[in-house]
This record gives C-alpha cells, structure tokens and sequence, in this order.
C-alpha cells in the first residue's frame, strides 16, 4: 500500500500541490521551512486524521486562510481526503464518502513516523508515552481505541463533575458511580490490552535496539500501573481509596490515564542516565520496533516518515537505518534532509534501489531523479 498522488489546499505553507510520490524510498532535500516537514505532516493528517502537534488541526492553516484540504490516491484506487473549516472543525472521506466517526478511519492506512522531537517520550511526563502506546495500539486494535474512546469521554464528564461538586460544596455519590461503572470495564480492557502488547512487544523492541547499537547494551520497558489484579474489585477500592484526594483536587487519580511506561537501560533510567545519543538510539529503536511489529499485525507494509533521520547519527547507525530500508521493499519511505548529498550518501551505502528525489522549496516540490 502506498500513495500514489497527494493533493493539498491551505495546509501549512502548500497553498495548492498536486505531487505523485513513487513506490519505495522517496527523499525530500531542502532549507528548513521549505516545506518538507509539511509533505509528511499530510500523509500522517490522512492516515491517523491528526498532524503531528498536539495542539490543534488550526495550526495547519495556511497563515489568512480559513479551511484546508489533504486528499491521497492509494494504488489500490482508494482515495482519502481530510478537510477543515474554521469555526466548523473536521471531516473525513473515503472515496468521497464522508465518515461518520475519526476512529472509523484509524487503522485503514497504518502509519509510523520518526520525527526530531521523538526525544520528548523520554524527557516529557506521562501522557506524552500513554499516546505512543495508545495511537500504536489503536491502529490494529479497533475494540481498544473505542474503549479509550468511551473511558477518556467518561474520565472527563467525572472530573467536571468532582469541580462542580468543589465549587458548591456538595458531592454526589451516586453521579460519581455512574462515571466509574463505565471507567472500570473499559480501563481494565485498557489496561490489559497495553500489558499484551508490550509482553510482545518488547522481544521486537530488544532486537531492533540491538541492531542498532551493535548489542552493547540492555534496553528494556516497564508499565507503571497501580494494577496487580486488573480486577473490577481493585478498581473499587482504588476509587475508594483516593475519594478525598479526588474531591480536594477535583482531578481523578485512579485509572489507566495515571498509567507510565518507564524507559530502562541497564536497569537505570534512560532519562535521568543515558547519553544524548542513548536516549536518540532508544527512541529510534522504539520507532523503527513499531514498524515491524504494526507490519506483523496488520500483514501489511506500514508507511514510513522519516523527519530529518540523519542528522547527528554516527556512521554505524546511518548504515543501520539504511539497511532497515533495505530489508523492506515493499515499504512506501517518505525521508526529509536539509542536505541532498547527506540523503544520496546515507542510501547509497545500502543499495537502495527504488529511490525517487526531490527537492523543496518555498512550497513546490521539483523532482531530483530525472
């Protein structure tokens, strides 16, 4: 599966592209603000419905403008479109078919990106690696994303609740078990979903750190749950348990969105003891792990968006994420760089063979290949 032609109105800095990318390994050359980043900010809006930054689909306006457009044509002839208007928020289409639901969509393109701020996983809190494991999950498990759906819906109407009930002085017992009976049954779907994965996971994720660190060291991840049993009674007594705390703070402190995923490397932290470049190996390792096991679950290739990749990487593991490329052909690779001759050198190590090139500027894409 791969893209065979993007389209875009408004977005970012495109006020109109009209691009067909090729099968394979497709790189992006140019000054930064040129555009590149956007280029797979669009492919990631069409596969998972959402850009890159948390902080709403407005920023992807083109600066004046007050709607957007990203469509892509598969080979496979399905073609998908995002569209935005101010005021009026989001919709999507498949074969210009408008889709009832977001999460109707997730899953259908299956996506991984690698990205320079990839480092926040490690440096940043909790929710920043509750949604790695949350948007990885979704994406081949449909029942997972709608109990995380239906428990975030109900997390926050009982949060509202515990502040209405701070500001009058009063609480409802009974409203406050109505928001847990439906917490419980999808936070221990929730819960017993991330621990799956991760017993699978991590195998995948070991190997691949390997792989690119020449097998010195021991990576390894741990979930971070007040859960044991899983069990509809512990659920009960840890609700019971932080019932004041809860009602002073006005925030839910029981549940699988207080869940964290510590990052281990010889038993220690790597955010309080690894290297710069420990820290980027082990976020790239993670990605690149992601690729292959989303590739295993769903049987087939995921695309691929590479932002920036070789930048401040040693030689070993350039040739190790070339290699990577290498060994999955089928794989549709969007790769940006400030430098051509970086891109053309860090593949040609490997032998990629089906590469096309491009280079961007000021919002138009020429192509590097003819």
């Amino acid at each position: 599966m791969y893209f065979s032609r993007i389209l875009l109105s408004h977005f970012r800095n495109y006020s109109e592209l009209d691009f067909s990318p090729g099968s394979g390994v497709n790189t992006f050359s140019g000054p930064n603000g040129s555009g590149k980043t956007s280029l797979l900010e669009a492919v990631h809006f069409l596969a998972l419905t959402r850009g890159f930054m948390p902080q709403g689909d407005k920023y992807a306006l083109q600066q004046g403008e007050h709607y957007f457009m990203v469509e892509g044509e598969l080979n496979t002839g399905e073609s998908f479109k995002v569209s935005y208007l101010e005021g009026k928020g989001k919709k999507i289409f498949q074969d210009q078919i408008p889709l009832i639901s977001l999460a109707e969509h997730i899953g259908k393109i299956p996506v991984v990106s690698v990205l320079p701020a990839d480092t926040d996983l490690i440096r940043e809190g909790g929710q920043t690696r509750r949604r790695f494991l949350d948007a990885l999950i979704s994406q081949y498990d449909p029942a997972y994303l709608s109990a995380l759906i239906k428990y975030e819906k109900a997390l926050k109407l009982r949060n509202a609740a515990l502040l209405s009930f701070l500001k009058s002085n009063r609480r409802d017992e009974e409203q406050l078990q109505v928001y847990e009976s439906v917490l419980i049954p999808n936070g221990i779907q929730i819960h017993a979903a991330r621990k799956s994965f991760l017993d699978s996971f991590i195998p995948v994720f070991k190997n691949m750190y390997g792989i690119l660190s020449g097998g010195k060291e021991n990576p390894d991840l741990e979930l971070e749950s007040p859960f044991a049993l899983n069990d509809r009674e512990e659920w009960e007594r840890l609700f019971f348990q932080f019932r004041e705390k809860d009602a002073v703070s006005a925030r839910t402190h029981a549940g699988t969105h207080r869940e964290d995923l510590s990052f281990l490397l010889n038993g220690t932290q790597v955010k309080l003891f690894g290297s710069q470049g420990q820290q980027k190996t082990f976020v790239l390792a993670l990605k690149l792990a992601n690729f292959n096991f989303l590739k295993a679950q769903k049987q087939t290739s995921p695309l691929l968006l590479l932002d920036d990749i070789f930048d401040k990487l040693d030689a070993d593991r350039v040739k190790a994420i070339s290699l990577f490329l290498v060994g999955h052909p089928d794989t549709q690779v969007w790769i940006t760089d400030t430098h051509a001759n970086r891109l053309s050198e860090a593949l040609s190590i490997s032998g990629v063979t089906t590469l096309h090139q491009y280079s961007v500027f000021q919002g138009k894409v020429t192509s590097l290949s003819a």
